[in-house]
Order: structure tokens, then C-alpha cells, then sequence
């Protein structure tokens, strides 16, 4: 997926992480082949949208 699909999907991800509460807390779901957990990484919103478009 690339494109505005990608940046909208990464915004909201990014959005519910920080809006958790402790499970959920900075974590993404990495959807691939065995989707998984992924610790967002980066302190500022640009790191987290950085780090949310590249994981693979």
C-alpha cells in the first residue's frame, strides 16, 4: 500500500496508539504475512509517522 490509503492508515494508527492506555500504549499492528505487535518507535509525531510508514 502506498499513497494517501498509507498515510491516512499510518495517521490513524499512530493516533490510537498515543490515545491508549497502557497495553495498547505505543504499540502498531504490523499487518503482513503474521501480523504482529510493533513498539513505536521515535519521540516526536514525525519520528512516530516515520517510523509507522517504514516498518515492514
Amino acid at each position: 500500500m502506498s499513497g494517501r490509503p498509507m498515510e491516512v492508515s499510518v495517521a490513524l494508527s499512530v493516533l490510537v496508539s498515543e490515545l491508549s492506555e497502557k497495553t495498547w500504549k505505543a504499540e502498531l499492528i504490523r499487518f503482513s504475512v503474521l501480523s504482529d505487535l510493533a513498539k513505536v518507535e521515535g519521540n516526536t509525531l514525525n519520528k512516530k509517522i516515520e517510523f509507522g510508514i517504514n516498518m515492514d
